[in-house]
């Protein structure tokens, strides 16, 4: 019975700070990531190095239960949750009224379910270019923040990914197996010389082979000694060619024997003994022969399963990285669309403010004239109640 294991303790990455007011796991990492130019080194460089690096400045803050695993499926988490986001407010026009907190209410709660931090976000991983060579096989997915349930189901799963690519299991190394191989080395020790003995007497000839033997011609004999030698050197020369499956193995030949026994003891009236089982006439030497072989083809499917999984692993690994290229592809249309249509609807604005600031110019125009009028009819007035000449009035103030 394998013993239990002892149950580890989850720490989630928004509550799991070493002291009150400490940053928690999700902090140093948005912290790690809104860093200018930590983005760009993502995408381009090494990755190794700098997830060391968010360890170590994890370690110094007192979060010293996260691993390397671990920080690296959260980073592109994050990424992927930023980049689901962001498709999605391009795809439906809102990005400029969310970045601009013009958006509705539905609109905010639908990107903060997406990306919690993508307002953090934004400003590092915009114009950031993927790394052509290796870019990280991220895979958008339509689930991603359903809420906070969701996200702490999300952790869990990548914790125990973390374990897995931690700690591989080893295969067929369990205490039960062990104990098993153990057992059947010190039998085989033990009991070497008594299977041996048991299966000499076994092999040995019965008193009446003798006799029909004797009772065979010359001619027969020396058929039967050719034909057991061709056999003998057929095995030889497939056990030196390393064909285990058509080497047989002595026991073969006392059955041949035995069988020519059987022909010689039914010629001369005598009755003739069963053949005994192949299995209990071999010798030790056959028997480890065929354990070898057994253990060999054994072995053999485990090592197709690992090369198998392998060659699954850097197919999935292949078809997430063009997934990624075809998603960044995807979003640089995108934002591109987005630019032209919003230079379009910025010139449409010019048009529209000059149309009114020219309709807004005439109409002051007009009321200028108007008021003109009125202040020259006013003076003409004026002059002729003073008794100036209408000539006179005139000349001053045409109509």
């Amino acid at each position: 019975m394998s013993p239990k294991r002892s149950r580890t303790t989850y720490h989630s990455a928004l509550t799991d700070n070493a002291r009150p007011g400490g940053p928690t796991t999700m902090d140093m990492l948005v912290r790690w990531i809104t860093k200018p130019g930590n983005v760009k080194r993502w995408r381009l460089e090494p990755r190794a190095p700098l997830i060391r690096e968010v360890v170590d400045a994890m370690q110094e803050e007192g979060l010293a239960h996260r691993q390397p695993p671990f920080v690296r499926y959260k980073l592109i988490a994050i990424e992927k949750q930023y980049m689901t986001a962001q498709k999605w407010l391009l795809e439906t026009g809102m990005h400029d009224a969310y970045m601009k907190g013009k958006a509705t209410k539905e609109v905010r709660v639908h990107v903060d379910n997406l990306c919690p931090h993508f307002q953090k976000l934004d400003p590092a991983f915009r114009s950031v270019p993927f790394g052509k060579e290796r870019a990280e096989t991220i895979e958008l997915d339509e689930f991603i923040g359903e809420g906070n349930g969701a996200a702490e189901r999300q952790e869990m799963e990548e914790i125990e990914m973390a374990k897995k690519v931690a700690k591989p299991m080893e295969k067929r190394n369990t205490f039960r197996d062990r104990l098993l191989v153990n057992k059947d080395k010190n039998m085989t020790l033990k009991e070497r010389q008594k299977k041996a003995s048991r299966l000499e007497k076994q092999i040995a000839p019965s008193p009446g082979y003798a006799a029909a033997r004797k009772s065979l011609t010359t001619g027969e004999l020396q058929e039967n000694n050719n034909t057991s030698k061709k056999q003998v050197s057929n095995n030889h020369v497939a056990e030196i060619r390393g064909n285990p499956t058509a080497v047989q193995p002595k026991a073969a030949v006392a059955m041949s024997e035995k069988n020519v026994s059987a022909s010689a003891q039914k010629r001369a009236g005598r009755p003739s003994h069963p053949p005994e089982d192949l299995s209990s006439s071999m010798t030790y030497d056959a028997r480890e022969i065929v354990n070898g072989t057994k253990e060999a083809a054994s072995r053999v499917p485990i090592a197709e399963r690992e090369v198998s999984d392998e060659r699954r692993t850097e197919i999935q690994r292949k078809r997430l990285h063009e997934q990624a290229r075809r998603d960044g592809h995807d979003i640089s249309k995108i934002e591109r669309g987005a630019l032209l249509k919003r230079v379009n609807d910025e010139e449409k604005q010019r048009q529209e403010v000059y149309s009114l600031e020219r309709a807004k110019l005439e109409c002051e125009l007009e009321a200028k004239k108007v008021q003109l009028l009125f202040e020259k009819a006013a003076a003409r007035q004026k002059l002729d109640q003073l008794g100036v000449s209408q000539a006179e009035i005139d000349r001053i103030f045409p109509l």
